[in-house]
């Protein structure tokens, strides 16, 4: 076979794209965003549905190799936002119930461009957050610590709420999709509470330690 630089840029970047969402589903995330940011790169500046496709992918993986949010600066187009712009806000707000009900409100889109289980384990990041505002709202910068009992009010008091912003996103970038609306998400917590489903909001306090020691390991 010749080297790759023999073949056409564009067969170069069909090729890396595909073999980084194939990295990408083997959760080989570090491989993943080596290709698709090379597919990336090389990709024809007017082609932007097909950056879109790249970035689709890109994204998540980010999230996952950097453990942070992609930066405001990187100029991403309008397609990361309304993928993930809800999702990123609740991230970084440290906000479970917000998180959740941008998760599900496009649970359809997610799952089917594959990349819903990814976002899904970005969950920690919004842990990590919460718990980095519970330490700040502790007031005791000299000791970096946080009672079990105060991290585990925010983890409820979080999962409960849902934030506004994510709401107005979810209303003004998809209401022609057919995806959940605020009514249709409180109607789905009320059912789910009726038929005995514990929610995350009602977690006990050897969950939250678990919590915390999944955040010490990771």
């Amino acid at each position: 076979m010749p080297p790759m630089s023999h073949f056409p840029k564009a067969h170069i970047v069909t090729f890396r794209y595909y073999v980084g969402v194939i990295h990408f589903l083997d959760e080989e995330y570090h491989k993943a965003e080596e290709n698709l940011t090379a597919a990336y790169r090389m990709c024809h500046k007017d082609a932007q549905t097909n950056k879109n496709l790249i970035l689709t992918y890109l994204v998540p993986t980010y999230l996952h190799t950097t453990r942070r949010l992609p930066k405001v600066n990187l100029e991403l187009p309008n397609i990361v936002d309304e993928l993930f712009g809800g999702l990123f806000q609740a991230i970084k707000n440290g906000s479970l119930g917000h998180f959740t009900f941008e998760l599900e409100a496009q649970i359809n889109v997610f799952v089917k461009r594959r990349i819903y289980l990814s976002l899904e384990r970005s969950r920690e990041l919004c842990l990590r957050n919460l718990l980095k505002r519970c330490w700040i709202l502790a007031g005791d910068k000299e000791k970096p610590r946080v009672k079990v009992k105060d991290w585990a009010a925010a983890v409820r008091w979080s999962s409960k709420a849902i934030g506004e912003g994510g709401y107005n996103h979810i209303q003004k970038s998809n209401a022609d999709k057919g995806n959940v609306d605020m009514e249709g998400f409180v109607e789905d917590v009320k059912e789910r509470r009726e038929a005995g489903e514990r929610l995350d909001s009602e977690m006990d306090d050897d969950e939250v330690e678990c919590l915390i020691s999944g955040l010490i390991y990771k």
